[in-house]
């Protein structure tokens, strides 16, 4: 009631003064020719009027940096509530306004937007409440401004000058914004009176909190990209670092619409991690419109384990997006990626060596090693278990890297197969980029006569040359007698059933020979820690392999697809082994997209 009485009051007394009657001398441009006036009241969260506040009227175009230090803008008043919170502003030019109340004693703002006023329009009893400021973090990787540039709010008080520690960073902080939804966000430097507009669709700031611009938001098409490694997911329980994330992305991953949205090339996907700042890497591998398909590799720096609640973004749908930010490459030689090959190349890229017949497919790593082709025809690329695969004969063809790889000791080897009938040499390490009768052959992964998966490594073994001499690892002793020892693993069943398979064979000081196929270990021998020392190339299908090395094995080349083959000099976990396969498997589990 005494609200109510106090608001009839207020409403009397502003016809009384808008009839000429009388003046106020604290209600700035306030006079007897008055026709237009804006009245109101200011409250706190609890619906309390607040003394002693001030509040600024300026036009919804009104820019900080210049017009508040020259303070002729037209239509600018301040003004400071009275002991029960009330306001009054008169004598407005037709004009859209803003209205900024600010209490100083305690932090809290309140803005009033699009007030549009002419010679004649009365708002009286406007009630206004306070609440505690929004940050804004805006990027400043694709604009870049110089230090000293001033980033501010138009038609409010809200602005910031960036520093050089903001430029370095990367982004920088708007602080002390009022809750409310915001659809212009400038830059101003003073040294060349340049003020430039920055694209922005509305961005909403909430009371107390902050609010994130990344360097995305001309993009129209946001995603987000969660992961679940717990049980009801890929059931992964440890930590895999840096690792290079397969996205499928079609109708049933992104629904049907994605395509739509996105570039016909898709030169407008990006992705950030959930801050929407940091730029995650990524590598397209396959992206076909028609069939509503694409395969890309994203560079994710930590997936957690027993974790179902790690997300990123992805975005699309912009019409002239600017060129891609530099970023590392998804297979990166820092996180031991040696050669990586996903045989996407429908007209394999042309082979540059002393085989100008030949061709060769793109490694996907920083290593930058073709693998190329002999005796291989172009339509030797078909449809695999990730877009497209390499097909073999059986008969006489193979890949082989062109440059040469010093000694691996640690290594983990990842590839998928399929075969119906026939074994050979998936993949192995040689002196030599062509096929000799005698020669290093090490390091091998092979489908035996029955279709058991092998991984054979020629372990170097302790000589003594003396009794006095220190135990040594050598090849060959006083005599020169070889002193390697052949050391395979196996699997306890036959693959032969056409079906698609992953294998994962790696050697190690700290975990010693392995053998994983889908995801799970068949196979060890702790004792085995090292291989043959020699500088060689990696061959892919076919080498050297039957004979006396390899008695279960008839044949040196393999018939049947292999895909996406991954080669790392790091050692590996288990947890990495079984997060290859989740992910790469057609059916994975690992991630959803909204």
């Amino acid at each position: 009631m005494r609200k109510l009485i106090y608001i009839i009051t207020n409403f009397i007394f502003l016809l009384f003064v808008l009839n000429g009657c009388g003046t106020t001398d604290n209600q700035a441009g306030w006079g007897s020719e008055t026709t237009n006036g804006i009245s109101g009241t200011i409250y706190d969260s609890t619906g309390n009027g607040v003394p002693s506040v001030q509040v600024t009227l300026f036009t919804k175009h009104y820019r900080p940096p210049l017009d508040s230090a020259l303070r002729q803008v037209s239509g600018y008043q301040t003004v400071q509530t009275d002991s029960n919170g009330y306001f009054l502003f008169t004598e407005l030019n037709p004009d859209i306004y803003n209205i900024e109340a600010r209490n100083e004693h305690n932090s809290t703002i309140a803005l009033l937007q699009n007030l549009e006023m002419s010679d004649t329009t009365l708002l009286k009893n406007i009630t206004v409440t306070l609440h505690f400021p929004g940050t804004l973090t805006l990027s400043l990787t694709e604009q870049a401004p110089a230090a000293g540039t001033i980033l501010y709010l138009p038609g409010t008080n809200t602005r910031t000058v960036i520093s050089d520690k903001d430029i370095q960073s990367g982004q920088t902080i708007l602080s002390g914004i009022p809750a409310g939804t915001f659809t212009e966000l400038h830059y101003f430097h003073p040294s060349s009176d340049l003020d430039t507009a920055l694209p922005l669709t509305a961005v909403t700031i909430n009371s107390g909190k902050n609010t994130l611009l990344g360097p995305y938001r001309e993009w129209q098409q946001q995603y987000t990209i969660t992961m679940n490694t717990t049980s009801s997911g890929a059931n992964i329980k440890e930590d895999v670092l840096a690792y290079p994330l397969l996205l499928r992305l079609n109708d049933s991953t992104t629904g049907p619409d994605f395509f739509s949205h996105a570039r016909p090339d898709g030169s407008d996907l990006r992705f950030t991690k959930d801050d929407t700042f940091t730029q995650i890497p990524y590598d397209i591998v396959s992206w076909d419109v028609e069939r509503k398909q694409a395969e890309v590799w994203v560079l994710i720096d930590t997936i957690y384990g027993n974790n179902d609640n790690q997300y990123f973004y992805m975005y699309t749908d912009h019409s002239s997006p600017p060129a891609s930010s530099t970023l590392p490459v998804v297979f990166n030689a820092e996180h031991g990626y040696a050669g990586v090959w996903h045989f996407e190349e429908t007209s394999a890229v042309p082979a540059e060596s002393a085989f100008p017949d030949e061709f060769a497919f793109r490694d996907a790593s920083t290593a930058g090693n073709l693998a190329h082709a002999l005796n291989m025809s172009k339509d030797t690329v078909v449809p695999g278990v990730i877009g497209n695969s390499a097909w073999f004969n059986g008969i006489n063809e193979y890949l082989f890297t062109r440059q040469k790889y010093d000694n691996p000791q640690v290594f983990a080897i990842s590839l998928w197969f399929k075969a119906d009938s026939a074994g050979g040499k998936l993949i192995g390490f040689e002196n030599d980029s062509l096929i000799y009768e005698y020669y290093n052959h090490d390091r091998m992964i092979y489908m035996d006569d029955s279709g058991f998966i092998r991984f054979a490594v020629f372990s170097p073994v302790p000589v003594f040359l003396s009794a006095e001499d220190s135990l040594l690892l050598g090849y060959q002793d006083s005599t020169g007698q070889y002193q390697g020892v052949r050391r395979v693993i196996t699997t306890s069943q036959s693959y032969f059933d056409g079906n698609w398979h992953q294998v994962c064979a790696a050697l190690s000081p700290i975990h010693g020979q392995t053998l994983f196929l889908d995801g799970i270990l068949v196979a060890s021998n702790p004792d085995v820690t090292r291989a043959e020392t020699y500088d060689g190339f990696w061959k892919i299908g076919g080498g050297r392999l039957a004979g006396q090395w390899i008695p279960e094995l008839s044949r040196h080349f393999f018939a049947g697809q292999l895909d996406e083959i991954q080669i790392r000099y790091q050692n590996v976990s288990a947890a990495w082994v079984k997060l290859n396969f989740e992910n790469q498997r057609p059916e994975s589990g690992l991630y959803y997209i909204k």
